[in-house]
Parts: C-alpha cells; structure tokens; sequence
C-alpha cells in the first residue's frame, strides 16, 4: 500500500515537471516511467511517445519503452524495438533484449541467433547461456538446451539455474532427474517458492502422486497466497483424488482467494480455475467482487466469460465490444475469445474478419484457423474446403513398421501394459477435451519405456513418409509450413472409459496432431456405426452453430489418424467396458537450425 502511494505522488510530482517543460524529453519520459509504474498504462504510453517525439532515437527510452510494451502484452511492438536497438548497436545488453522479444513472439530462430551472439560477447554469462537454453526448448533441440544450461551451472551455481534444468528435463520425459535438480535447487534457496511448486510438476510426472500431493499442500499451508501453488494443488486434487474422498478440489483455494482479496494474481488464478470447471455462477459473482476493488480490463474479459457460460450473451456482448478497446490490437488469446462470442451471437461478417487481424498477428494460431474455418462454413465460403481439405489432409493408416521393429501386436500388448501402468488419474483434466476418462501426465515420447521409445521410432518414420508425400503450398496455411524435420511439441495417452469422449476441439500448440490406438474396445471395432469414432470440422457444441461433422473415421487397432491440428476434431461416445486408449501428439515442422557452435 505505501508503494503504491509512494509511486501515485512520484506520478504527480512528474507529471507537474512535465507540464512545466513540455519540450523536455527526459520529463516526458521520466512521466512516462513513473505512469507505468502506478499502472497508468494509457497515460504512459502518451509520455513515451511524447519523449520518443523530441529524442526519437534515443537508447534508454527506447529500451524502457519496449520494457513497458513487453509488460503490457504488446510483444510485436515490443519486439520491432528491441530489433531496431539491435541494429543499431550489437551489444550484450541488447542482443539479451532482442532474444527475449523473439521469445515472446515464438521466432525461435532468431531469439537462438541473439542469445549465442550474447553468450560471445560475454563468454562469462550464466543468464546468457540460461536464455539460450529457453531458445533451444522453443526450438525444439531440448539436446543442445541442455548444453546451454550446463554450461550455465558451470558459470554460476545457483537455484535460478538449476530450476531451469530440472524443467527442461521434465519436457525431455525425464521426471526423476528433474526431481533432483529441483532439490539441487532448493538446498540452495529452502525458500523458492517457483521451486517448491515446480517439485509437484515433477512429482506427478514422475508418477508420484502421494509425495506430490503432499508437497503441494505443504506449499498451499506455508504460502496460501502463491496462486501457481494454489493452481497446482486444485487441479492434482480435481484429477487424482477418489471420489470417496470427501474434500472439494478448490476448498483451500477458495478459502486463501477469499481472505487475500488485495491479491490480484490470486483472484485471477481462482476465477480461472472457476471457469474452466464451468462452475460459471460462482465465477461472475467473483469476478465482480473483485471488480469493484481493481479497475483492470482483464476483468471484463473474465466476466464475459462468465455470462457467456451461463447463456447471457447480450450482457457478454458489450463487455467483449468494451475489452476490445483494450486488447483488439495485439492480443491474439483475446481476439480469439471475442472471435467465440461473435460465433455463438451470429455475428459471422465481424468474427471472420477479426480472424485476419488474428492472423496478421499470428500466423500460425491454429486457434484463428479453426475459427475462421467455421466462419467460412457458415458464410458458405469454398475457402473452407481450401483450408481443411478433409480428404487429402485428414488421413487413418497403419504404422510403418519394419523388422527392426519387432512384431506389432506384440508392441500393442507392451505399449497397452506400460500405458495402464501410467494412467493413474481418477479424473479428467479441468482444461482439456476428456469427458470421461483419464490423461497421463507429463510427457510421454522420451519416457525411459522401451515399448514407448519402439513406438515413437515408429510413429516419427510413418509421420515423415506421409509428410514428405504431401504437395508443397506456399499459399497454404498448413502446407506452406512443411519440412523434412519435425519435433513433437507435446505427447500423452488418454484412457476414455464407458460413455467418454472427446469434447470438439483444436490443438493450438501443434502444426500435426494424431491419435494413435493402442486398444479399442469391440463396441467400436465390431459393432454398426460410429460409437467411438473420431470425428472433424464440427465446432464445439456450447457455440449451439447446429453444424454436423464433415468427416468421421471409424478407428482402427494400430493405426495412426494424421490432421492439421487448426482442424475442429472429437469423439462419438461408446457404451463398453473396455476402455478406448491412445497415444496423442502435437508435431510442429522445425526449418533450417543453427547446429554451428
């Protein structure tokens, strides 16, 4: 509280210097410094343009701008500076910069580029060697991030490195080193509190599931006001609790967002956890408690989705018109929930066209695809068939297995033993398409499993064959981006159980995504119909757009379904005892790499 009041009257004293000498680029920026801080976001960017106006090339207000852009979400403007402060003067300071702008905005390449320029300027930089780490994870080369952070645990020993380790091993499927870079960590500093709850991530993955609900809720009791713990606990409890367990997941959460009403961050995590679990009528009237103490327009956003939730559409209407103020020009997440509202309210001429501006911003959201497919559809658009081509890029074949690679029904029964090993949830995750079943946690390809390791060898070579016989399209959302050298960008096993099923959905993390079944139950395999089937291109039902699927694929033991993963894609219920079990995955094309040292 004195902070903020310390910060409000150094905004005054600015701004009254300011006013005085209007000419004056250091009292506009300096205005301009002091406005950011006290979270004037309108009134900063008006100072910045100002100073920016008298010195328009001036280093230090163009990096504090950037800094300002970065914290507010404008990543592309942000990312423009840091490029032109890069161009200008190559050094340390702004090769760190420019990285961390391509980070934001997913250009790998470059930011890969930008840290190992960095790590020669100063060949004495752990945080420079740390950054390339995180570049090479977004890149795809978790062996050469791994390169990257070791060395950077050479140069400085310390909890913030080991941290970064322990999580790059958790992606690389390696649970149980990362348990141990995650106490590496904590001898160091007993009180890291991103440490702690990163140690139930790795607990979980590593399918210890008692010690990770035990440290989570140590956490919770020592730091009830830390949200990603909260976060962390609430959805370990709401998968892998019994059901004769009689605690509600959100018990402490609720209990810790109530009596820390001044914790925004707190409140934001607790209103969406309350979203995602549809537990819509307690959400808006959250929401709206915590409207009445903080005036911020991510607030609008939640209470929209709220109303929408509960069917109010026409009172969500003007609170999506009114955020699209705030976040119409450069937030693409936001842009794609108001592109939803739209949908659902029948506005498809405003919801197609704020799809390209979606898409001017990112063109790779697999979630703007998806959306602006089904505008085209309803706008009875050809450009819909142009885009998903159902026939030619939604495909089922069988794996391309060769002797090596041992007998398939033999590496059916061994996947199908490890996989009802791993899949220990009682529930389905809050924020994922299950109904009905359970998912495996962490990663699964890189999992220390010689049946996985069989299968994603042969998973990767019958991905490859069917890739490199795709046409090239440069014109093409999904095959302009083909390439000789893909990465899984994320790998995961889901048992539905009698009555589950996929709810429609996209996978926005990929470029292809796939389900390959590993077992299915004679309910699909044997009987007429399309009970357990996969089905594409009919959007969620919540959107109540009373679209049908465009293509269904009744699935086959041992085979692999191939699509784009922008593409609306679920499943048909089956009543059976048995369950239907998949291995999944996200693949993303990886072009030309940087392998030089």
């Amino acid at each position: 509280m004195l902070a903020s009041k310390l910060t409000f009257e150094a905004s005054k004293i600015a701004n009254a210097l300011a006013v005085e000498a209007p000419n004056v680029a250091d009292a506009q920026h300096l205005l301009a410094l002091c406005h950011a801080a006290a979270g004037f976001r309108d009134a900063a960017e008006s100072a910045f343009q100002a100073a920016l106006r008298l010195i328009p090339n001036q280093p230090m207000f163009l990096d504090n701008y950037a800094k300002f852009l970065r914290q507010n979400g404008y990543f592309l403007k942000a990312f423009d500076i840091r490029k032109a402060l890069a161009e200008g003067s190559a050094s340390f300071k702004n090769m760190l910069g420019l990285g961390q702008a391509a980070l934001d905005v997913t250009n790998s390449q470059l930011a890969v580029t930008a840290f190992r320029q960095a790590c020669k300027l100063d060949a004495n930089s752990a945080a420079a060697q740390r950054s390339l780490c995180m570049a090479w994870q977004q890149f795809g080369e978790l062996n050469l991030a791994e390169v990257a952070i070791q060395r950077a645990l050479i140069l400085e020993n310390s909890a913030t490195n080991w941290s970064a380790f322990a999580y790059l091993q958790r992606i690389s499927g390696r649970p149980e080193f990362a348990i141990e870079s995650y106490r590496k960590a904590l001898a160091l500093e007993p009180h890291r509190l991103d440490v702690r709850d990163g140690l139930s991530g790795a607990l979980i993955d590593a399918l210890a599931v008692s010690s990770a609900l035990r440290n989570a809720e140590a956490l919770v009791e020592a730091s009830p006001e830390y949200a990603p713990a909260q976060t962390t606990l609430v959805n370990l409890r709401f998968m892998y609790s019994r059901d004769d367990v009689l605690i509600a997941p959100g018990t402490d959460f609720e209990k810790a967002a109530l009596s820390a009403p001044a914790n925004f961050e707190l409140q934001l995590a607790w209103i969406g956890f309350l979203l995602e679990t549809k537990q819509s009528a307690q959400a808006l009237d959250t929401v709206r408690r915590t409207r009445i103490r903080f005036d911020a327009p991510i607030l609008g956003v939640f209470e929209a989705n709220a109303l929408e939730q509960l069917e109010q559409c026409q009172q969500a209407a003007a609170l999506y018109s009114n955020a699209d103020r705030y976040f119409g020009t450069h937030d693409v997440a936001f842009i794609n929930a108001y592109v939803r509202h739209l949908l659902k309210r029948g506005d498809v001429a405003l919801a197609e066209q704020k799809t390209a501006l979606a898409l001017d911003l990112d063109p790779n959201s697999q979630e703007s695809w998806a959306y602006r497919a089904t505008a085209w559809r309803l706008m009875q658009d050809a450009r819909e068939y142009w885009l998903c081509d159902y026939d030619r890029l939604v495909q089922q074949m069988p794996l391309a297995m060769e002797k090596a690679d041992g007998d398939l029904s033999t590496l059916l029964t061994d996947v199908r033993r490890y996989l009802d090993q791993i899949h220990l949830a009682q529930h389905e995750p809050a924020a994922q398409s299950v109904r009905g079943g359970s998912q495996t946690p962490g990663v699964l390809f890189g999992r220390n499993a010689e049946p996985v390791q069989i299968l994603e060898r042969v998973i990767r070579r019958t991905l490859e064959n069917w890739v490199a016989k795709l046409p090239d399209d440069a014109t093409h959302p999904f095959l302009r981006r083909k390439s000789s050298y893909l990465r899984f960008a994320g790998s995961w096993s889901v048992k539905l159980w009698k009555s589950g099923v996929h709810a429609n959905h996209f996978h926005n993390q990929g470029w292809i995504s796939s389900a390959f079944y590993v077992s299915l139950p004679s309910s699909v395999t044997d009987a007429e119909g399309n009970a357990g089937a996969i089905q594409f291109g009919q959007p969620p039902i919540e959107l109540s757009l009373g679209l049908s699927p465009r293509k269904i694929i009744k699935p086959l033991t041992g085979h692999l379904a191939l699509f784009p993963s922008y593409l609306w894609h679920g499943t048909v219920p089956f009543e059976d005892q048995q369950p239907r079990i998949t291995a999944a995955f996200d693949v993303v094309p990886v072009p030309a790499a940087l392998f030089d040292d």
